[in-house]
């Protein structure tokens, strides 16, 4: 399978930009894909005079990759509604035959589902997955024959690694883990659900899936991170490790009221 790397001119939001002016193109055997538009006046997705305009309000849009494989030419593109800090939305183009490019549906339900799993050719399809931002499912998109497919795969919970921390030191085995890690390794996530209520459990367990800033370091004899609720900084998860395997937890379901769970003693609740 071949990849094309598409070159793009700029993807700034400027607003005197022009309909005129593309935001990004890609070179496809001499003919050239482009992305136009801004904000206010739309995009537009055109090939070889073929100009395709979505009916969704994006700000603005660019090539993200471009997959071949047996004589199959497929555009991915991105469109982007909710600023730089969203996550882009995609729709596929097939070009294989110049004259009569086709354009899929949009892919990803929403800015706040990330792209897991970059796009690439399984069986004839261009496939892509992305996850909502609190875990709770995976959306894998594709197209073929010029049809759209979406499948949502609801979350299963799935523990990965040894029951035991390797060596027996469970502090270390965390540390420098992102807070997610303690929900997904077996030797934390048991512990972790035998002290924390299942609402709690699964609560917390979303608001570690939104979070890519909290990891486990050092702290007051044990290795902690914190987690807070996207959009409420008052909801939070925290929990704590010491080296012989105990874990320790706080949670707020808002209003940054705590509760503590696992009999934490006084050193340790300062680390949560």
């Amino acid at each position: 399978m071949k990849n094309y790397i598409p070159f793009a001119l700029s993807l700034t939001l400027i607003p005197s930009i022009s309909l005129a002016e593309p935001l990004s193109k890609a070179l496809i055997n001499g003919e050239i894909f482009s992305v136009n538009g801004n904000a206010d006046q739309g995009i537009v997705f055109s090939f070889k005079g073929h100009a395709f305009t979505p009916d969704d309000a994006a700000a603005f849009g660019g090539v993200h990759s471009i997959l071949e494989e047996n004589g199959h030419i497929y555009v991915v593109a991105t469109e982007n509604g909710g600023g730089n800090a969203s996550s882009p939305q995609f729709r596929i183009f097939d070009v294989s035959n110049p004259d009569h490019p086709i354009m899929s549906d949009l892919m990803g339900e929403s800015v706040s589902d990330a792209l897991v799993s970059d796009w690439e050719i399984k069986d004839g399809a261009v496939v892509g997955k992305f996850q909502e931002d609190d875990g709770s499912y995976t959306l894998e998109c594709s197209f073929k024959n010029g049809k759209s497919g979406i499948k949502k795969i609801l979350y299963t919970e799935e523990l990965q690694g040894p029951v035991k921390a390797p060596g027996g030191d469970t502090a270390i085995y965390a540390n420098e883990h992102p807070i997610l890690f303690s929900f997904k390794a077996k030797a934390l996530a048991i512990k972790l659900k035998s002290i924390l209520p299942e609402d709690v459990y699964k609560e917390a367990r979303s608001i570690a899936f939104e979070t890519n800033d909290a990891f486990f370091s050092p702290s007051h004899g044990v290795v902690s991170a914190k987690a807070f609720k996207k959009h409420d900084s008052g909801e939070w998860i925290s929990i704590a490790i010491d080296h012989a395997g105990k874990i320790s937890a706080a949670f707020s379901w808002g209003d940054n009221k705590g509760t503590y769970y696992g009999s934490p003693d006084e050193l340790t609740k300062f680390a949560l």
